[in-house]
């Protein structure tokens, strides 16, 4: 039964004058990832006609902000939670300097709307905590956390990755969702989390501002010493404890997992070994030569 009320700014970056138009769309879950896309509104979604916007075609001049108002109109039997998308697009071609393909950029604006109603119902569940390989070499190790939204409102699960040695010791905290990105109800979202800190660390090799890739489109890598973590040498198991929390709208819900990993950097080993044998060896010749040595001066 309530009107609200409120507005978004655009600003525009050209150099000349563009006029925008503004039409609404739904937000939905993808039906294959689950993530929320923008999508156009079918006959049965007449939520879409409770929001209208002041202005939905409006000019802007050149560094100005405008200030554009809507409103939504709630009806009473309205109930739980509804998605919209603004979509901002210029009304006519745009005059860019240079050559090549034309971009007409969209800017999109997502509004979030839930209604307090009995049977309102905010259940989120872990379908996913996982590191990018069980068995590595170096860091960085990379944390795969996907959450589905079983209720029927959005939650905004947000929270910490306790990272503890073998010995049950907390040695790193990593943030999950610390912009706190929405799951709408009945879709799945992934978010991710890197653990990199420690004294050898695998990093992008960059070329200009661009990462090299390989000829198959991978990534190029090399290992980077990072001497002011001398005492933080990554070798053994390691136990990844994550916590989420959201609201229910009541009070705060926790999503816990767990997952285990191991860190053998193989090659670094390979390399002490091969240099204690090799200065056993020397070590072992020098003393010969030495005893050797000093038995020819007594015989003389």
């Amino acid at each position: 039964g309530d009107k609200i009320k409120d507005k978004f700014k655009v600003r525009n970056n050209l150099t000349n004058a563009v006029g925008l138009s503004v039409d609404v769309k739904k937000l939905s879950s993808d039906s294959i990832s689950g993530e929320p896309v923008p999508a156009e509104p079918t006959a049965s979604d007449e939520f879409v006609s409770w929001i209208k916007v002041d202005s939905s075609n409006f000019s802007v001049l050149p560094k100005e902000w405008k200030e554009v108002n809507f409103s939504i109109d709630v009806p009473t039997n309205a109930a739980y939670g509804y998605y919209y998308v603004l979509r901002i697009t210029p009304t006519g071609d745009i005059k860019l300097n240079g050559s090549g393909a034309k971009v007409n950029g969209e800017v999109l604006v997502v509004i979030l709307l839930n209604v307090k109603k009995d049977g309102a119902i905010a259940k989120g569940k872990i379908t996913e905590f996982k590191p990018s390989t069980f068995i590595g070499e170096y860091l960085p190790v990379d944390f795969s956390i996907k959450v589905k939204n079983e209720g029927n409102v959005h939650i905004k699960p947000t929270g910490n990755i306790f990272i503890r040695s073998f010995h049950q010791k907390d040695i790193d905290l990593l943030t999950v969702n610390g912009g706190r990105a929405t799951v709408l109800p009945g879709g799945s979202r992934t978010f991710t989390a890197s653990w990199g800190k420690g004294f050898l660390v695998k990093v992008p090799v960059v070329e200009g501002d661009k990462p090299k890739l390989d000829k198959n489109g991978n990534i190029v890598t090399k290992l980077q010493i990072n001497w002011d973590h001398l005492t933080e040498f990554r070798f053994g198991k390691y136990t990844a404890s994550m916590l989420l929390v959201y609201d229910s709208g009541k009070r705060d819900e926790t999503l816990e997992a767990v997952t285990t990993f191991w860190l053998i950097p193989y090659t670094a080993i390979g390399i002490i070994f091969v240099s204690l044998v090799i200065l056993i060896i020397l070590i072992r010749f020098l003393l010969r030569w030495y005893i050797s040595r000093e038995l020819r001066k007594q015989r003389k």
